[in-house]
């Protein structure tokens, strides 16, 4: 198992570290054994190493009998001391002086690159800054897939940076010669489709932790499946089940990792002491373990969740994280129907200044919760059945599950159950804003939007804002 810090996968010593531990980086520290063809041009034999730049005095060739060696200084050697060619370091060439007989030489080359060591700290594209945290997250994907980009594919790190930073480099003497693959520096998007659509696990499994911000797994969630407490990359799932806002999860294999491989003793011991960092484990084990259970309960499981979590009750969390836990505790309790664990809960919650109307509010986004869940896990029709009950609770005071369940029609590509939830929306609710809404911007029916403005107006005739959005979309939309 190879462990990377991403907050170290800016800085290119740590690179270089996981790349010697096996991990599956592209860029080399060392280049071994590459077989290199001068091309004659003129009274002149050249190359291009394929890791530029070359380290000072650490290249060796082979051509047949005869090894020539780096001086240091730019000076090819043979055995004999005599100089038989010269390599320009930053650049990455060789040039042989040598009257070879044919108009091309294969030799073998031995040599350190800088190409780590080279890599800046981030790249200035457009408007925005890309890490090399991200661009080392890209290559350790398209690497491990098999991804070999080609020259063509690539483009000199000098010819993306700023000219003030290429100016920089210069007056040290660095000059920047690495090249990376363009689709690093793409949107991410981009970069997904082109490389996780062919996703394999060429070299190893990788994964994420779980505590890894949300914010920097967003854009791979599709390629993301959990596995206990990380997520593990995988060839992107199709259809609606790709749009999930949450990675989906390996239910049996995260259960058994925590029932079976991951045996929580002294942690769970009262009498050994509980540091910060004890603490942190108990959160990331308690949502982790949260996870598994509201994925069981996605699939019809919720005894088997709630005697899987209960154990995080008994865990040590600050006392803001409480809540948290407690909340979601009652929500499986619930499903489960574990009334006296419903009660104790309430209790709790209700001392932490839960009112009766925020303990149903719990319900109901739990409903919402477990829909999104069973849609990752491609499970329309109990999506379906569970945004419904979470529709149910909804009112012209809390929209919000009436958007959900609407979201979810138009998304899957049911017109039809669109158009009806929109309509008994409207029948109970016929001057409400998130009916005008519905129409206007989910199902494409000015006409429509325009009726339910008609029936605000009516009700609140002196409200000029209501009157100016209805006359604006009668002209916009001609009618």
């Amino acid at each position: 198992v190879i462990n990377a810090n991403l907050s170290l996968l800016n800085i290119p010593w740590y690179i270089e570290e996981l790349k010697r531990k096996g991990a599956p980086i592209s860029f080399e520290y060392e280049s071994e054994d590459e077989e290199l063809m001068f091309v004659r041009q003129g009274g002149r034999w050249s190359v291009l190493v394929d890791h530029p730049p070359i380290k000072e005095k650490t290249l060796e060739l082979e051509y047949g009998s005869v090894t020539y060696l780096d001086d240091g200084l730019g000076n090819l050697e043979d055995g004999s001391g005599r100089i038989a060619g010269e390599v320009v370091y930053d650049a990455g060439s060789i040039v042989f002086r040598e009257g070879f007989s044919s108009d091309t030489v294969k030799m073998i080359a031995d040599y350190g690159s800088g190409e780590i060591e080279n890599l800046p700290l981030y790249f200035p594209v457009g408007n925005r800054n890309v890490m090399l945290a991200d661009i080392m997250i890209r290559d350790m994907i398209a690497t491990n897939s098999g991804r070999v980009y080609s020259e063509n594919e690539r483009i000199a790190i000098e010819d993306v940076l700023t000219p003030q930073s290429v100016a920089r480099l210069e007056e040290l003497d660095l000059a920047n010669k690495t090249r990376i693959p363009v689709e690093y520096l793409a949107p991410v998007e981009v970069f997904t489709d082109s490389v996780l659509s062919r996703y394999s696990e060429g070299v190893m499994p990788l994964h994420f932790s779980t505590t890894v911000r949300p914010d920097l797994i967003k854009a791979y969630t599709p390629a993301l499946i959990q596995e206990g407490l990380t997520y593990r990359f995988r060839r992107p799932v199709e259809g609606y089940a790709r749009k999930s806002p949450v990675p989906a999860i390996n239910v049996d294999k995260s259960y058994r990792l925590f029932t079976e491989e991951f045996q929580m003793k002294s942690i769970l011991d009262p009498d050994v002491r509980k540091g910060e960092q004890t603490r942190g484990m108990f959160i990331n084990y308690g949502l982790a373990m949260q996870t598994i259970a509201d994925a069981l309960v996605a699939r019809g499981e919720p005894r088997k969740a709630y005697d899987f979590v209960k154990v995080v009750d008994s865990f040590h969390y600050e006392a803001e994280v409480r809540p948290i836990i407690i909340r979601d505790l009652y929500a499986v309790a619930l499903e489960a129907g574990r009334q006296n664990e419903v009660e104790r809960y309430e209790t709790e919650l209700k001392s932490m200044g839960f009112s009766e109307q925020l303990l149903r509010r719990i319900r109901v986004e739990y409903y919402i919760k477990i829909g999104v869940i069973q849609v990752s896990q491609g499970n329309y029709d109990l999506a379906e059945e569970t945004l419904k009950k979470a529709y149910s609770y909804a009112s012209s005071q809390y929209p919000g599950p009436f958007h959900r369940l609407l979201g979810f029609y138009i998304d899957i590509g049911d017109t039809e159950a669109a158009h009806q939830i929109a309509k008994d929306w409207n029948e109970r609710y016929p001057d409400d804003a998130s009916t005008f809404q519905a129409y206007l911007y989910f199902l494409n029916e000015p006409r429509k939007a325009v009726d339910v403005l008609d029936e605000m107006i009516k009700k609140n005739p002196n409200q000029a804002e209501l009157i100016r959005i209805r006359d604006s979309l009668k002209t916009v939309y001609n009618l």
